[in-house]
């Protein structure tokens, strides 16, 4: 039998790592990914030199990878995923542009651009041929919509709208408008239930057909975790009984833990991703009640993107509420505190709090009624770096519960961190 024999410089791209001195077929098509997304305005000569050594080194900082200027794996997906490039704006500044008006365009704050290349600050300076990098993320609101969202941008509203009750059947909780995106819920028990019962799963399945005209979602952060491995055929069969329409998300609880039930979650979170467009998790539901404060000593984000890959990483949103925590240390009990609540505890033991930069934290130990308390929670800077450290991931965005509790102070820290891209249809 003949081998066929093909030279290193035949190979195609993704076949071996690339990195400077190369040449070859698989570095043509590179350099023209690099070109398409923008990186990359040169000769496609297909060597790797200079040039494309720098623009690689543009799409690690712009994709947060690491920086090695070594064409892998990593950078490839990056540049090949339609999802990934469209998270991200890169404007090359022409002759006559001003940073306000480049703004104003793109309908963001002037600090919300970055240098793509890393030298030089957008907000002392700009010159023609400058390349700017602006994140565009997803923006959806819990339940309602800020004050001032008339003249502000979002991706969506999310509202809870059914209820599943016994025997798979749905209970409308409220009206909704078309343009809103339903959820579904249930009660623990009935999610033990439906995942237990053919009978009831096949009734929801019924009645859900009757919604396809609405954008729906299931929220799973009320299912027993000792239920997450029918998790997957679960949704599965749900998913083939809408189509052809597909749900559009997925709510479920962040486990953090390294418990057996929570690696099994980190294992399934991508095949769950193949029945729904996007995922949004919750960190809070994770503490169930077990109050663990190593749910908080870390930066949430951190931990997420440790576990996912970059395609997954963009069908992923965070979903935070404006608010805090109490813990009760003496009961070792714990319950969530309104934005009400943290702004009177705050000012109450102001000189106490510590803020960490890290986590984007601050917290507040102090006693009531002889028995000692921490309160967890994010102040105005602590939102301001959250939304940041979005801006810079390659999550897809993420949802916020009582954002309007912010004001238009919450507006405005989200023009300098993002802009908004529209929701999923």
């Amino acid at each position: 039998m003949a081998l066929n024999i093909v030279k290193v410089t035949e190979l195609t791209l993704g076949r071996r790592v690339l990195q400077l001195g190369m040449n070859g077929a698989d570095v043509v098509e590179l350099q023209n990914l690099l070109f398409q997304a923008g990186f990359y305005l040169y000769e496609i000569d297909g060597i790797y030199g200079v040039l494309t050594l720098e623009a690689i080194i543009l799409v690690q900082r712009a994709f947060g990878l690491k920086v090695d200027g070594i064409a892998g794996k990593m950078v490839i997906n990056a540049l090949q995923k339609v999802e990934s490039r469209t998270g991200r704006i890169i404007y090359t500044v022409k002759s006559g542009d001003s940073l306000k008006g480049i703004s104003e365009k793109f309908r963001v704050d002037q600090r919300a651009w970055r240098s793509l290349t890393g030298r030089g600050n957008p907000q002392k300076q700009i010159y023609p041929g400058m390349k700017l990098l602006l994140s565009r993320k997803m923006l959806f609101f819990w339940e309602d919509k800020p004050l001032d969202s008339a003249k502000f941008e979002f991706s969506g509203q999310l509202k809870t709208i059914w209820n599943i009750k016994e025997n798979g059947f749905l209970e409308e909780k409220e009206q909704a408008d078309d343009s809103d995106y339903q959820i579904i819920n249930a009660k623990s028990e009935i999610w033990q239930e439906l995942m237990e019962s053919q009978t009831s799963r096949k009734e929801l399945f019924k009645q859900c057909k009757s919604l396809k005209k609405f954008k729906i979602g299931l929220d799973l952060r009320a299912a027993s975790g000792n239920t997450i491995w029918q998790w997957e055929k679960w949704l599965r069969e749900l998913s083939q009984a809408l189509k052809p329409q597909q749900i559009q998300f997925l709510i479920l609880p962040l486990f953090l833990n390294e418990q057996v039930t929570n690696r099994v979650f980190w294992l399934s979170l991508k095949k769950w991703s193949q029945s729904v467009k996007l995922i949004l998790l919750d960190h809070r539901i994770a503490l169930g009640n077990n109050f663990e404060l190593s749910c908080f000593s870390e930066n949430i984000l951190s931990l997420i993107l440790k576990r996912l890959d970059l395609e997954l990483a963009t069908r992923i949103l965070l979903l935070e509420r404006v608010g805090g925590y109490d813990w009760n240390q003496a009961l070792g009990s714990w319950r969530e505190l309104s934005f009400r609540e943290v702004k009177i505890i705050h000012a109450a033991h102001f000189q106490d709090s510590k803020y960490d930069v890290a986590t984007g934290l601050t917290t507040i130990q102090y006693l009531s009624r002889e028995e000692a308390h921490m309160t967890i929670y994010r102040t105005a800077e602590g939102w301001q770096n959250l939304l940041k450290q979005v801006s810079k991931s390659n999550l897809a965005g993420i949802a916020i519960e009582d954002f309007q509790k912010l004001g238009v102070a919450g507006s405005e820290m989200i023009k300098q961190a993002f802009a908004i891209t529209e929701g999923f249809d």
